[in-house]
């Protein structure tokens, strides 16, 4: 069931990046887009004082990109975070929902293997080895507050630097989140549940994560969809320039909320972006040639995305 939902992304994600339009600018541009959305979202979900304290997670975007995932980086990314914690890992235990990660003094070993997984670990699709990225943190809890933050933090940066899209917990979705993420902390504390071996808890959790990168890839692809593109290329004996902006006016009159017409610079083809289907560019284009008898020609339409 999960390979089939990431096999789907792949699909949809490779199509969308077909796009003329879906430049390395203006990808990166959904990408903050989407980081902005999930922040906001990441702080409202732990604290009601969300006025500007998404701009802490932000920041600690920006510290990761600057520095790397690395020991030294993750000992300091819980007071990024959370500025009320120290400078480190925690020196105290701590308790949430019932579970007690271990020691103090170990914590820093766990987060060297998290470092390692992160690093070194390639036998997995980049989403799945996301969530689990996101589980081991919660379930070491390195910091004394911060850590469900910086959790959904990491595996987002982990998926936008692997060419994948973050995901969003709205803040409405926090019970679901926190039950299922609750019964994965269970399997992991009692049955040692992990990636290698997963708990039916922790295979529900992965799915319910992939589904929201599913979400936000459908978001970016149904953005994209409004500004399909095509290119009608003509065959024509006689002054192909003219016959080329006669057939892109009345393209642009066609459609009440017309397209995007632009010439090709050879002046041979109409690139069309714009949310308009196939069907009703070739009525467009028939209509012109039925009710002009000035221009006798062929043309064909290739659809670009």
């Amino acid at each position: 069931m999960l390979e089939a939902i990431l096999e789907q992304i792949d699909t949809k994600l490779n199509r969308v990046k077909t796009h003329p339009e879906f430049s390395k600018k203006h990808y990166y541009t959904v990408v903050k887009t989407l980081q902005e959305e999930s922040f906001r979202h990441s702080w409202d979900m732990e604290s009601s004082d969300a006025v500007g304290g998404w701009q802490l997670l932000q920041n600690a975007w920006k510290y990761l990109l600057g520095n790397g995932v690395s020991l030294g980086s993750l000992s300091t990314l819980g007071n990024k975070v959370e500025p009320t914690t120290t400078e480190n890992f925690r020196s105290k235990m701590v308790a949430f929902g019932g579970f007690y990660p271990d020691e103090p003094s170990k914590v820093i070993y766990h987060m060297n293997d998290l470092v390692d997984f992160y690093k070194h670990e390639n036998n997995f699709h980049p989403i799945q080895k996301a969530i689990e990225l996101h589980n081991q943190l919660v379930e070491i809890h390195p910091y004394d507050d911060g850590n469900g933050r910086v959790a959904r933090l990491l595996s987002n940066y982990f998926l936008v630097e692997n060419d994948f899209l973050p995901y969003v917990i709205e803040r409405d979705e926090r019970p679901e989140y926190i039950s299922l993420l609750k019964d994965v902390m269970k399997s992991r504390f009692n049955e040692k549940s992990n990636i290698y071996n997963p708990s039916i808890a922790e295979s529900a959790f992965y799915y319910y994560i992939a589904e929201k990168v599913l979400d936000s890839v459908v978001h970016v692809e149904d953005e994209l969809n409004k500004r399909r593109m095509y290119e009608i290329s003509f065959t024509k004996t006689s002054d192909s320039k003219a016959l080329v902006r006669r057939v892109s006016n009345s393209i642009g009159k066609c459609k009440q909320v017309g397209p995007k017409v632009s010439l090709s610079h050879a002046h041979k083809s109409i690139d069309v972006i714009g949310d308009v289907s196939l069907d009703e560019l070739r009525y467009c284009v028939d209509w012109y040639k039925e009710n002009r008898s000035i221009d006798n020609f062929k043309y064909k339409i290739k659809v670009k995305f």
